[in-house]
This record gives C-alpha cells, sequence and structure tokens, in this order.
C-alpha cells in the first residue's frame, strides 16, 4: 500500500469502469482503487478464480 500510497498514478487504469486503477497484488488477488483528490479509496480486491463477470457487477 506504500506505493499507492506515494505515487497512486503508478498502476494502470481499467478499460472497464473511468477512474478506476487496477494493481494486481499477487497472481489470484487484485485491487481495484479510485483517486479523489488526496484520498485514495478501495472499491474491491478481487479473488481472479471468481467468476470475472460479477467482479462490476456492484460497481
Amino acid at each position: 500500500m506504500a506505493i499507492i500510497q506515494s505515487n497512486p498514478e503508478i498502476f494502470p487504469k481499467t478499460e472497464v469502469i473511468k477512474g478506476l486503477h487496477k494493481c494486481v497484488i499477487t497472481k489470484q488477488t487484485t485491487l481495484y482503487y479510485r483517486i479523489k483528490g488526496s484520498r485514495i479509496d478501495i472499491v474491491t480486491i478481487f479473488d481472479s478464480r471468481q467468476d470475472p463477470t460479477s467482479l462490476f457487477k456492484g460497481l
């Protein structure tokens, strides 16, 4: 989390939802976050072994 805190733009934005960044933590775990001013909001932590269509349904 220190990397995101010090340089929040380091990870790429997703193509699906505008303004959402994707940080791959491990092969199975991905963190999605959004930058709002000086605040970083964690949107979800996704287990890639799950159905990928379920990821963006609630966002």
